[in-house]
């Protein structure tokens, strides 16, 4: 749910500000050498093009760190005024040079502390923590002196895996840490009034990278600081696996009013990065784009706590893997894929597919053909349930409508084969989903969950990223297994 009291700082990345009441900002980063300046400046126009506000380059060593300006000086006689962010690596020396040279720097406060050892204590004393402060503190007021005379901001970046040894030792290698590394450098560049500062905390486990994003607002909320957020989910990986991770990611936490700026790390042509960024905030940050009808899937997503196992009928629940229901007809010539249970609302289409096949029809049809197919199930509804004396032996699904109450529906399931259905509804209002759930949980109810949800198909991608941000949460959340 949104975060009514949130709203981050307006800081500005050369000319193009993030922050504060301005669009999600879209990255991405090259990967061409970055001393080879011809093909560099080439792949940062293509992305450009393809609609980035900042190009983040790679500044490994001092070398590049100064051939950035020829990077940059190659682009502005070329018309391309978009801000150029170096993203530093290891030597905070590096991020002093490049400071002069771009409008912005990323820097790991991990980098900026004694170098990891390979057998770290198992405890560290309260001086010894503050004296590695008071170390990284020295090593960053030249850097900030430098970024306030350059007019360059900073994005503080702190890598899940690569924390400090003071930070894994306190903390060891979590969202804590992480925001407590991200916080201890906020808190140094506040002391020398240095405001110019994006903060991220990213991993490739998105459950963690939400955690860590969620508990950073309210850490910065507490000490009275807004800094505006960059977003992203690292290695995310390639194809349809890459755009889910980061549609999850960064969608749930874009639709708490979480984020300021995006990168979507594919592991492919960074200009495919765009067009998912694009969509990510189209979708989760301002909801504007309706599409028209063109597929509609149910998705089975057995809650946690589910304790019920039916069996004989594939493995509902419990510690199953989750099962798939699908509205659409199935070739079986063509499908490699087919779902584990079909819904069919008509007599005459249940003909197609074979007596092993698994159909959940209407209650009044499974009551006329129940004798007939040993592999049919009835859908109920609410008041079809409470009423009807009559339910299979095996397996019965129950869809729970808008303004059903909790108290007379889940008491009735005690000791019965039944699967709810819920229609999923926006994660951002207040529903008699929501109402179900609570009940549910409260009273913790062992029948399995089914999420139901429609969605109007445009294009496989923009399909693919709003399915995963919307039903993504469930998962982070722990509502599903």
């Amino acid at each position: 749910m949104k975060n009514p009291e949130w709203k981050s700082r307006e800081v500005y990345v050369g000319d193009v500000p993030l922050g504060g009441n301005n669009p999600i900002r879209i990255q991405s980063m090259t990967d061409t050498d970055s001393m080879d300046t011809t093909a560099t400046v080439k792949q940062c126009i293509r992305i450009i093009k393809a609609g980035a506000d900042y190009v983040r380059i790679t500044a490994q060593n001092k070398n590049v760190a100064e051939n950035l300006a020829m990077i940059r000086s190659e682009l502005r006689n070329k018309g391309y005024l978009t801000p150029i962010i170096a993203d530093v690596h290891f030597n905070p020396g590096v991020a002093e040079i490049a400071a002069g040279n771009v409008e912005k720097v990323r820097i790991n406060p991990g980098n900026f502390a004694d170098k990891r050892m390979k057998n770290p204590p198992s405890s560290i004393s309260e001086e010894e923590y503050k004296h590695g402060k008071e170390k990284i503190k020295q090593r960053l007021l030249p850097l900030l002196n430098i970024c306030r005379n350059n007019d360059t901001a900073i994005r503080i970046g702190v890598n899940h895996g690569s924390l400090s040894n003071r930070m894994t030792i306190r903390y060891g290698n979590t969202p804590e840490g992480m925001v407590e590394s991200a916080m201890e450098m906020l808190r140094i560049c506040n002391e020398a009034d240095f405001h110019s500062l994006v903060v991220s905390l990213k991993s490739s486990n998105t459950r963690e990278m939400v955690k860590a994003y969620r508990l950073l607002v309210k850490t910065m909320q507490q000490e009275k600081m807004n800094y505006p957020l960059h977003l992203g989910v690292t290695e995310a990986g390639d194809g349809e696996d890459g755009r889910i991770r980061s549609a999850v990611g960064i969608g749930t936490l874009l639709n708490e009013g979480i984020g300021d700026t995006i990168r979507v790390s594919l592991t492919e042509d960074p200009v495919k990065e765009i067009p998912v960024a694009i969509n990510i905030v189209k979708h989760f940050s301002t909801r504007k784009c309706p599409v028209s009808v063109q597929k509609r899937l149910f998705f089975s997503l057995i809650h946690k706590m589910s304790g019920t196992l039916f069996s004989n009928v594939g493995n509902i629940g419990g510690n199953s893997v989750p099962v798939v229901i699908s509205s659409l007809p199935v070739n079986k010539s063509i499908v490699k894929n087919i779902p584990d249970y079909l819904f069919v609302e008509k007599e005459l289409e249940i003909e197609n597919y074979s007596l092993d096949t698994k159909l959940i029809v209407p209650y009044a049809l499974w009551l006329k053909l129940q004798n007939n197919y040993k592999n049919l199930f009835p859908l109920l509804t609410t008041n079809e349930f409470l009423t009807s004396g009559l339910i299979n032996k095996d397996l019965n699904f129950v869809k729970i409508e808008p303004g059903t109450n909790p108290d007379s529906i889940i008491p009735a399931t005690k000791g019965r084969n039944i699967v709810f259905i819920l229609e999923l509804q926006p994660l951002r209002e207040p529903s008699s989903f929501y109402e179900f759930l609570n009940y549910y949980h409260k009273h913790n109810s062992l029948n399995p969950l089914i999420f139901k949800k429609t969605y109007k198909k445009k294009d496989h991608e923009s399909f693919l990223i709003k399915m995963s941000g919307e039903l993504g949460i469930l998962f982070l959340e722990k509502v599903c297994n």
